[in-house]
């Protein structure tokens, strides 16, 4: 009984040593500290399914892209893999607008990004979209990557 007593006391005194040394770890984390394990920028969506559209047609969806950081962040460039996926900076007038790069999102601010599916055959795509930003005062870059996919199917009536 002595025995398990101790181990519970050591165990007990062992987490509470762990818990206040990362209160102090976190404690003594400044912005400038958690910029550099923090990304630059996270997506709303790590991937993105069209499912079915008509080939000839088109769908389109939108992702976020968030600035984490304490400064601003440059979006340098996106792009995409496959040339059925394409990247607008607005959807207007049944068009996907080009986006205008390279563009900045201030601290804790976000950027909409249309992301347009055109199949041309009948047959499954897939593909990447491609977004490298680079920190404005520390000059950290980093690329994010957003899965795509969808399937052109013939015009069904």
């Amino acid at each position: 009984m002595i025995n398990i007593r101790k181990n519970r006391i050591n165990m007990i005194t062992v987490l509470l040593i762990t818990g206040l040394c990362m209160g102090i770890l976190l404690a003594g984390c400044s912005d400038e500290d958690t910029d550099s394990i923090l990304p630059n920028v996270v997506l709303s969506l790590t991937s993105l399914n069209f499912g079915e559209v008509n080939v000839g047609q088109f769908f389109v969806a939108t992702v976020t892209v968030r600035n984490l950081t304490s400064g601003n962040v440059i979006v340098e460039r996106v792009t995409s893999t496959n040339d059925v996926f394409q990247v607008g900076g607005y959807f207007s007038n049944n068009q996907l607008i080009a986006l205008e790069m390279p563009f900045s999102i201030e601290t804790n601010a976000s950027r909409t990004l249309y992301i347009g599916f055109y199949p041309q055959a009948e047959q499954q795509y897939e593909g990447k979209v491609v977004i490298e930003s680079i920190t404005e005062d520390t000059s950290r870059q980093e690329t994010d990557l957003l899965d795509v996919l969808g399937v052109g199917v013939s015009n069904q009536e």
